[in-house]
């Protein structure tokens, strides 16, 4: 949105304005997209791209204009464009559809529903793409538009489940931008179908994958400490509206635990 508004006087090569006036009557429809694009090149990369796994190397990930269409294309230099592959393994792309399903074609890809489940290859993708997520740090993104960014990219937004785990995300900070004022900002509370909370547990009995409704359980698929310690569901896109409960409004809540001042309840 920012580059539709400040580029395309200069004559941007990436944003024309037909690419603006798509995005913006459909904004959630190009939003959830990119996020399917940029987890496709997450799980589906050729095999010979074995540093996806390693949440310490540098993904970023390349986008372009229709998301809809096909997923982005990556590298391991989020300073430049130039290297960028478009590196599917064959046996996803020769998936009949795939781009067009809820699973986006991983349930035939690893066999989950069927009678034949490759459940390690199921496990490890799902495994390093969690474990991409909570850590980051190493995921960049670069649109040959906006400065590259180094630690900004994941299709995934996450919930923590222990109440106390969400409370670090409310205050400012690296992922809350607000003046730092010491006061906490916002809570999202979600009720979520048991049906949709995804565990390894269902992938060892083979149950198919649905990226438009499942949460990824963090603590249990992801290998690293952010994993464990942020005690979170993670999802592609966003929460479905039917799950959003409430919304706590917590700004005369200071980052101590008491209250304002004259507050002397501390609520």
């Amino acid at each position: 949105a920012a580059a539709c508004k400040t580029r395309l006087e200069s004559g941007s090569k990436f944003y024309k304005n037909i690419d603006c006036e798509n995005y913006f009557k459909r904004p959630y429809h190009y939003r959830y997209n990119a996020a399917r694009a940029g987890l496709s090149a997450w799980l589906f990369h050729s095999n010979e791209y074995e540093n996806f796994a390693l949440s310490d190397s540098m993904i970023a990930i390349y986008p372009h204009t229709q998301p809809d269409m096909a997923p982005y294309s990556f590298g391991f230099d989020q300073n430049t464009t130039e290297g960028a592959v478009f590196g599917y393994d064959s046996a996803w792309a020769q998936i009949a559809g795939a781009w067009n399903t809820p699973d986006i074609g991983f349930n035939t890809y690893t066999g989950l529903g069927t009678d034949s489940v490759n459940a390690d290859l199921a496990y490890e993708l799902v495994r390093s793409a969690v474990d991409r997520h909570t850590d980051w740090y190493n995921s960049g993104y670069n649109d040959s538009v906006s400065k590259p960014k180094d630690q900004a990219y994941s299709p995934f937004v996450a919930s923590s489940y222990e109440m106390s785990a969400s409370n670090g995300f409310t205050s400012c900070g690296t992922t809350v931008q607000c003046p730092p004022d010491g006061l906490k900002r916002w809570m999202f509370i979600f009720r979520i179908k048991a049906a949709n909370w995804y565990t390894p547990d269902r992938i060892a009995k083979g149950e198919p994958i649905n990226f438009d409704t499942m949460w990824f359980d963090e603590t249990s698929f992801g290998d690293s400490g952010l994993a464990n310690s942020e005690k979170a569901w993670d999802r592609l896109g966003t929460a479905q509206e039917e799950e959003l409960d409430s919304i706590l409004y917590l700004i005369n809540v200071d980052d101590d635990g008491g209250g304002t001042e004259g507050d002397e309840e501390g609520h």
